[in-house]
């Protein structure tokens, strides 16, 4: 078999992190100097491009084209106030004029094709055309060949809202991210990296049930109090007693405000439905209760399946007492909207955990803030991040990526609550102190939950079998450590060291215990 050539192998080898590093940096630096445009009757969409041969201020030309009316150059002069349109629709609809064609008329047979023609149409069509067309809202080229930079694309609500003013991320996807950015060959790199929506489309949306505060008052947490999660393991292969038997293990334990079962365990399986293992997990829940304290703990069971199935199960799974429901959301786009609007009219609607295994797929072609801002805006009350450790990451998101997309949970949208955070992914005993130091310098305690599976449901007791209380036991521990404050000056490269002296030193031995298991 012949081995591929140099040139080849280093194609192969690129890093694709590097740029991405690079190219946040430098479109950071950019928005910052030159934000992009926010309209009123426009949602703006900002793209990196770096075109094969196209000029930027090309571009828009062919996503109006092609994401938006179908025509090129449609006639200019037709952006009329909504009252006028609606007048003159009005008056068509009762006197028909046979020197105007209907108002959504399309090409007459003697027309040219669209493609570099005009279409010919009566003057209200025209304007609907112009109205509807993407236009311009600035570009900014990083090179002389101004064919390397940034596209504002203004879409106007004209073409996109429903008749109550409402519109939803899915419609807002398939027309901004549309074929004509990711799938022809003339864009070498295409990125959708921002969306300016106006005020009053986003109050149309639902945003979080609950979102980090409420679910805090949900559960009788404290406002500022650290709130821990935990994830069952083992993930698969589990019946509902299985379910039920783990879910009593983790409940007695009062620093849990939140526990979720896996992406991999199915909803509908004929050992372990959900209906099933949901009333089990909320017996022992119930069951704990004196042991809590009175504190509350969330139980999403995960529910993801095909669209027709999915309201059916939820609704299974709510009937027998869940309190919280978890989606695959990156593979079910509009799942949590459906959801989100069949349960907001009860007394107490489910906290909604969004999960975003997967992302990574878009997210070559979209920033994660911007499928962040949507997941957000549809209802979504826990979304994860990554844990803050030492040394190279882990898990994606990192660095500015990190930053853009926490703030986007986080950041005042009007008449949208915010979504809680959810540090996961080698979240530990041994990282843990870093998470919460980063938490309270960021402001951001409140807004944070610290999501741990194997750390806490994969520690092994002295006879070598898994223990959750073992493991909870490990994480207060090292809870207590972070709020003495003697790590509070250790550099994060030295705080692993640092811990495991604290634990001999003072003889926490399922702290020990844990970081050995974790760290060998």
């Amino acid at each position: 078999m012949k081995s591929p050539g140099a040139k080849a192998l280093a194609l192969l080898w690129h890093d694709g992190a590097k740029r991405e590093e690079c190219l946040r940096a430098i479109i950071g630096e950019r928005l910052a100097a030159r934000p992009a445009p926010i309209l009123e009757d426009c949602i703006v969409a900002t793209y990196f491009f770096a075109f094969r041969s196209q000029k930027l201020e090309q571009a828009v030309e062919e996503i109006s084209y092609h994401a938006t009316i179908g025509v090129k150059l449609p006639p200019a002069g037709s952006l009329l106030p909504e009252r006028r349109i609606n007048a003159a629709a009005g008056a068509r609809a009762s006197v028909a004029r046979s020197d105007e064609p209907p108002l959504l008329a399309t090409k007459t047979p003697s027309a040219p094709d669209s493609v570099g023609g005009s279409l010919r149409t009566g003057k209200s069509a025209r304007r609907l055309l112009a109205a509807c067309a993407a236009r311009p809202a600035g570009t900014d080229a990083f090179d002389r060949t101004n064919r390397l930079g940034l596209v504002h694309v203004a879409f106007p609500l004209k073409m996109m809202l429903q008749p109550d003013g409402h519109l939803t991320s899915c419609d807002i996807l398939h027309t901004v991210a549309a074929a004509i950015v990711f799938d022809v060959y003339e864009n070498q790199d295409a990125r959708l990296i921002g969306l300016q929506i106006p005020e009053k489309v986003i109050r149309t949306f639902p945003g979080p049930a609950h979102g980090p505060f409420g679910v805090r008052k949900l559960t009788g947490f404290g406002q500022d109090e650290p709130a821990f999660g935990t994830i069952l393991k083992p993930t698969a292969g589990i019946t509902a007693q299985d379910v039920g038997a783990l879910v009593a293990q983790i409940a007695t334990c009062r620093l849990f405000l939140f526990v979720k079962e896996d992406e991999d365990l199915y909803p509908n399986l004929d050992y372990c439905p959900v209906a099933e293992r949901t009333r089990l997990a909320v017996a022992a829940i119930r069951k704990a209760g004196r042991q809590r304290g009175g504190l509350g703990l969330i139980f999403a069971p995960h529910i993801s399946a095909a669209p027709h199935e999915i309201l059916a199960l939820a609704e299974a799974a709510l009937e027998a007492g869940a309190t919280g429901l978890m989606f695959s959301e990156t593979f079910a786009g509009g799942t949590v909207r459906m959801i989100r609007e069949a349960v907001k009219s009860r007394p107490n609607p489910p906290a909604l955990y969004g999960h975003n295994a997967g992302i990574g797929i878009k997210t070559r072609g979209i920033w994660r803030e911007v499928i962040d801002l949507l997941a957000r805006l549809d209802g979504i009350d826990f979304r994860q991040t990554a844990p803050v450790r030492p040394g190279k990451p882990f898990l994606l998101p990192y660095g500015a990526e990190w930053t853009a997309s926490e703030q986007t949970l986080t950041r005042p949208l009007p008449g949208i609550a915010p979504t809680m955070i959810v540090r996961a992914g080698a979240l530990d005993q041994g990282n843990i102190g870093l998470n919460l130091a980063d938490a309270e310098r960021r402001g951001l305690t409140g807004q944070v939950l610290f999501l741990a599976g194997s750390a806490i449901n994969s520690i092994k007791d002295k006879r070598g079998r898994p223990s959750p209380q073992l493991g909870a036991e490990a994480m207060l521990q090292a809870l207590e450590v972070h709020r003495s404050g003697e790590l509070r000056d250790v550099p994060m490269s030295k705080h692993l060291s640092a811990l495991r002296g604290v634990a001999a030193r003072k003889r926490l031995g399922a702290l020990r215990e844990a970081l050995r298991q974790r760290y060998p």
